[in-house]
């Protein structure tokens, strides 16, 4: 990729209670659904209550979604 390329988009980790969690270049702007989307989406046991949607991601940005799982908490180390 060029530097040219690379200054047109941000870099977001999608962590959590998703299909396919990692990193992923969004276009700048993105909001936080559309990194969700590109990494799938939720999957069963996801919880969105706490995960703010419609916020802008910036560069380098974490987005954790949360399961309501018990054991959601062993999962986080997992990853």
């Amino acid at each position: 990729m060029s530097g040219r390329l690379l200054s047109k988009g941000v870099h977001v980790s999608v962590l959590g209670f998703v299909a396919n969690p990692g990193v992923y270049i969004m276009k700048s702007g993105s909001r936080v659904y559309e990194a969700v989307n590109a990494a799938g989406g939720v999957i069963d046991g996801a919880d969105i209550n706490g995960v703010d949607l419609v916020n802008i991601i910036k560069e380098g940005s974490r987005i954790y979604v949360p399961g309501n799982l018990p054991d959601d908490a062993g999962m986080a180390g997992a990853l």
